[in-house]
Parts: structure tokens; C-alpha cells; sequence
């Protein structure tokens, strides 16, 4: 038998080995047993195998390759790469070079380096991060943190490894997990699809706003509570036919999804604005409206108080264009990682110079340019070594609550430690993790876009009405 987390593991691996190949024949049937256990592989992965069992390989030797994995779903294959090395040797790029060239060969849609060192060298990162080919990377953290049961490693039967048993929910978890409340009927299970928007109303000092998304709205997004309005809600069990974590199991059977849209709301708009109206236009109608300046400071005093009532402009073409922009806000705002970056300037200055990327485009603490008191928010200082100019002042027009979305970015992007606990929240690690250095640069250039969109959206929403519209309950 063997131990009880990774480094017992390592251990039995580094000491056990008569040589440098025996140890590297080990290591690789303990990565392939891991693709199979962890999750994420053993769904993507339907086959893993050792190169000398794989059964492409037509009598090759190994020239960089050490095993070699199926895609379950496209039948594309990965070559992999397996590095048992000490966590403080450096890996140079000579290491892996034999490994890129393999795999850039036809046979391998994707590459994958495992490695138990995450010292690589500035020419070994940038070489993975220059191939043509997707590579995946596992560090050895990744070990340490999988569900696999250590404890059953055994270094001569890796095979036999299995993954730790589920936890298995009590009776007093639903209690436990408070404030719940409709969130298992708006987001049944892992993957349910649902979008809808987040607006800050009732008992509130802060301005009205709202936000469209697609997972599950933090309470306190704006700091004093708010109400999510969903497109759909599901169906959900009677009380004692499911445990909390139920949904979570993949069913051929899924809860009933529910329009939020009443056929009886449908019936009245279409009286008003026509037969073609759907249930969408109604949804993206009230998301433009509640962006309208016109209608916040219409109700800005109702607004702090209760929920939103939607009037019913006066025309057919009005409701079109709250609509189109209500369609038009909500795809940019959910979908505002995948906008183009704006042009914004970056200076690099006092850089020694710093070439390896993730380094560069570390953060710290971002803060505008000036000085407290007179800041110069066309300007961001984003680390020591690179500044952002060129913000248009208008970016910071768009609000959500008493800050801009350029505050936001600055104020959740930066290193914090926990005080209670120590740990460290450090907006670098996710760059890292996903092989993206330019993660936060580029998407505080993002939300610029988002933010000159919104407004350009916003200024042309056309007016309510020159009358006095009296708003219903929808």
C-alpha cells in the first residue's frame, strides 16, 4: 500500500527507480492511470495509452512521445509528454524540444506536457505558448489537488489506483447551504442554460442598474443585495425526492423548463405592437427600458423602493427599438470577453526589460494616473512597468451602482490577502492556469469596449412618450 496524499507518492516514485529510465517508465503509468480517474480527462479522453501500446505508432520508437490519448468525441489525438523531474529542477527548453517536434507531426491534433517542476525557463514557456498546436499543461499542484485516493497507490500497480470515495450529502447540507431560496429553480443543475438580468432595487442608496448574465448572481453583486429577474425557471422536485447534490448527476431526465414569459403577458403585448411579437422581444423590451436614462429618472423615486414597473410605450417602432437595443445590451454585456480590446496605448516604461509574459503583465494593484484628488482616469497604471493610455472620459459614463465598469476591473483585480485566514487572492494565478499572460490587460480593454457600446446603445434609445405613461406590473 502506499500513502496518503502526492508527495508520499513522489516520494515512492523517486526512490523506488533503479535508474533515470526506470523512473520515468513509472511516472508514466501513474499519469496515464490520472487521465483516466480525473474527471475532466475521462470524459475528454476515451482511450490512453503507453507509445509502446499504442497502436498508431507502427513500430516507431519513442522520440518524444510518451503516451498518446483519444479524443472520446472527435477521435483526435493528443501526444503527450511525461517529465518526472525534482520540483526544483529547471526545465529548459532542449527538454521539450524533441517532444514539439513529434508532435507537430500530422498525426497529433494536440499536445500535452505533464511535468512534476513548474521551474521552466523563459524559452521553455515561450515555446509552449508559440506552438501552432493546442498544448495542454499539468503541474504538479494538479496532482496534489485531484479526487484520486493516494492512499491505494501502489508504484508496481498504479493501475489500481481508484478515486476517493464521494462524499455523501446528510440530511442537514440543504440547511447548512443558506439563502438558497429559488436558486435550484432558476439553475437546476451543473450546465442548465438560463440567462436573465440582476437589477439592484428595493431598500437601496445605490443607483438603479442592472446587468444581464448566465450564472448564478452573486448577492451582494452590488454591495447592498439586489433581484434577479431569469428568462426561465425549472421544475423541481417535492420536498424528500432529491438530495442536494442530485442535479448535479447527469439524467436522461431533466427538470421542465418554464417560460417566465406568461402566454397571458404575450397576448396583451401583441394587442399593443402586433402578432409577430415573441416572448424574447418582451424579455430584451424590458432590459432596453430599464436602461433608459428617460425611465430611471422617470421612477428613480419608485425605483428605490420596489420593483421596476414596465410601462408600454406608445408605438410599434419604439417597442422595436427597446428591443432591438435590449437584445443588442444583453449580448454584449454577457458576452464581454469576446469583444474586440480597445486600442488603448501601453507605454512600457522602467521595463529591465522583462520578457517573460506572464511577469510583464502581472498586477499588483492597477490605479489611475494623477494623484488622490485629481486622478487622471484617461490613464491606468497598470504595474510598475507598463501604463495604459487613451481611456475615452465617456467610458466612464456606464455605471453599474456608484462605480464604473473600469473601477470595478481595478478594484477586483489585484493581490489581496485575507486577513482572518492568510490566503492570498492573486488574479495572476488564473492567467497562469489558462496559459494566457495577457488575461487582464487586455480584458480591461474589453470592458473600455463594453463600457463606449453600452452608451452609444444607451444614447440612442429612443424616448418613452411626450405624455405621462402610467407603468403596469408585468
Amino acid at each position: 500500500m502506499g500513502s496518503t496524499d502526492f508527495a508520499s507518492v513522489f516520494d515512492q516514485l523517486y526512490y523506488s527507480a533503479t535508474d533515470e529510465r526506470d523512473k520515468g517508465a513509472k511516472f508514466e503509468r501513474l499519469v496515464k492511470r490520472y487521465l483516466e480517474l480525473k474527471p475532466k480527462y475521462a470524459d475528454q479522453f476515451s482511450d490512453v495509452w503507453l507509445w509502446s501500446d499504442w497502436p498508431g505508432r507502427n513500430g516507431h520508437v519513442d522520440t518524444g512521445i510518451d503516451l498518446v490519448a483519444r479524443d472520446r468525441y472527435t477521435g483526435e489525438l493528443t501526444g503527450i509528454q511525461a517529465k518526472f523531474y525534482d520540483p526544483a529542477r529547471q526545465l529548459d527548453k532542449k527538454h521539450i524540444d524533441s517532444f514539439f517536434t513529434a508532435v507537430g507531426k500530422v498525426d497529433f491534433a494536440h499536445g500535452m506536457v505533464v511535468t512534476t517542476t513548474d521551474h521552466w525557463s523563459k524559452h521553455a514557456e515561450e515555446a509552449l505558448e508559440d506552438q501552432s498546436k493546442d498544448m495542454q499543461r499539468i503541474r504538479l499542484q494538479d496532482f496534489a489537488d485531484s479526487t484520486i485516493d493516494w492512499s491505494a497507490f501502489d508504484v508496481d500497480r498504479p493501475e489500481e489506483m481508484r478515486k476517493s470515495p464521494a462524499k455523501q450529502p446528510r440530511k442537514y447540507q440543504r440547511e447548512l447551504n443558506e439563502r438558497q431560496y429559488r436558486l435550484r429553480s432558476i439553475f437546476p443543475r451543473k450546465g442548465s442554460h438560463n440567462l436573465g438580468f440582476y437589477a439592484n432595487v428595493g431598500g437601496t442608496n445605490i443607483p438603479f442598474c442592472t446587468l444581464a448574465i448566465t450564472t448564478i448572481p452573486d448577492l451582494n453583486f452590488y454591495s447592498q443585495g439586489g433581484q434577479f429577474f431569469p428568462r426561465y425557471t425549472y421544475s423541481t422536485p417535492a420536498p424528500g425526492e432529491a438530495d442536494l447534490l442530485s442535479g448535479l448527476s447527469p439524467s436522461s431526465e431533466g427538470p421542465e423548463r418554464i417560460d417566465n414569459i406568461t402566454d397571458a403577458a404575450l397576448a396583451d403585448y401583441r394587442a399593443a405592437y402586433g402578432a409577430e411579437v415573441t416572448k424574447d422581444d418582451i424579455f430584451f423590451y424590458v432590459y432596453g427600458l430599464l436602461h433608459s436614462p428617460e425611465y430611471r429618472e422617470r421612477f428613480a423615486a419608485d425605483l428605490k423602493k420596489m420593483l421596476p414597473r414596465i410601462p408600454n410605450v406608445p408605438s410599434v417602432g419604439r417597442f422595436r427599438q427597446f428591443a432591438e437595443a435590449g437584445r443588442r445590451l444583453s449580448e454584449l454585456h454577457i458576452g464581454y470577453e469576446d469583444v474586440e480590446p480597445f486600442p488603448l496605448t501601453e507605454v512600457e516604461t522602467g521595463l529591465g526589460l522583462e520578457t517573460d509574459a506572464y511577469v510583464k503583465y502581472a498586477v499588483t494593484k492597477m490605479r489611475y494616473g494623477g494623484k488622490s484628488g485629481a486622478w487622471d482616469k484617461t490613464r491606468v497604471v497598470y504595474n510598475g512597468h507598463i501604463t495604459l493610455e487613451g481611456i475615452p472620459e465617456d467610458a466612464h459614463r456606464y455605471m453599474l451602482g456608484s462605480r464604473s465598469t473600469i473601477d470595478w476591473i481595478l478594484e477586483r483585480y489585484q493581490i489581496k490577502t485575507d486577513k482572518a485566514s492568510g490566503i492570498v487572492n492573486d488574479p495572476n494565478d488564473w492567467s497562469r492556469e489558462h496559459h494566457q499572460p495577457r488575461y487582464i490587460i487586455d480584458l480591461l480593454k474589453k470592458i473600455v469596449t463594453v463600457s463606449v457600446e453600452t452608451n452609444r446603445i444607451v444614447d440612442r434609445l429612443p424616448a418613452m412618450a411626450s405624455i405621462r405613461v402610467e407603468p403596469r406590473q408585468r
